[in-house]
């Protein structure tokens, strides 16, 4: 399957790769806590994040998630295997927004893992993906809409937290 993916490192074509710092920053970022948690609620056969690559079904959820890191950044077209893990990006957010643990977090921990729910970004969850093109941008109109979609996603993560506030 091709999918996207957006990284400080650089690539080579042809390169695979199975590992990323990804949880190194997200520790430096004090944000272990997060990753305990869903840790926690990883259904079996699903890859842990601690060890995983990500990747987004397309470019322009790439070029947002992108946007938002230090750059310069590199974006590449990849392959990933069949196997792969689809989820709501917008919930580790969600979590981390929270600060604590509770009911309602162990919600969106299941969500994450299992949505039900209709979410605009995911990220794709795998052991490993091979660079097939890295892209050389000039135009990133696309990453408007990738940001709104993942606001939108941010907007209705917020609308179902109330809702299940209320359930409560």
């Amino acid at each position: 399957m091709i999918s996207y993916h957006v990284s400080k490192e650089d690539y080579s074509p042809g390169a695979i790769v199975s590992t990323n710092k990804y949880f190194e920053i997200t520790v430096a970022r004090g944000n272990e806590w997060v990753e305990d948690v869903l840790e926690r609620h990883r259904p079996e056969g699903a890859p842990s994040r601690s060890t995983c690559v990500f990747t987004f079904p397309e470019l322009q959820l790439a070029l947002a998630y992108g946007s938002r890191l230090p750059q310069p950044v590199y974006y590449y077209v990849v392959e990933i295997p069949d196997k792969h893990h689809k989820c709501p990006m917008v919930l580790c957010e969600a979590i981390r927004s929270r600060g604590r643990y509770d009911g309602i977090t162990q919600q969106l921990c299941k969500e994450y893992w299992t949505p039900t729910l209709e979410w605009q970004v995911y990220e794709l969850l795998t052991s490993s993906f091979k660079v097939i093109e890295k892209l050389q941008l000039t135009d990133f109109s696309e990453r408007s809409m990738g940001i709104a979609r993942y606001m939108g996603d941010a907007t209705r993560s917020s609308e179902w937290i109330k809702t299940l506030s209320r359930i409560r």
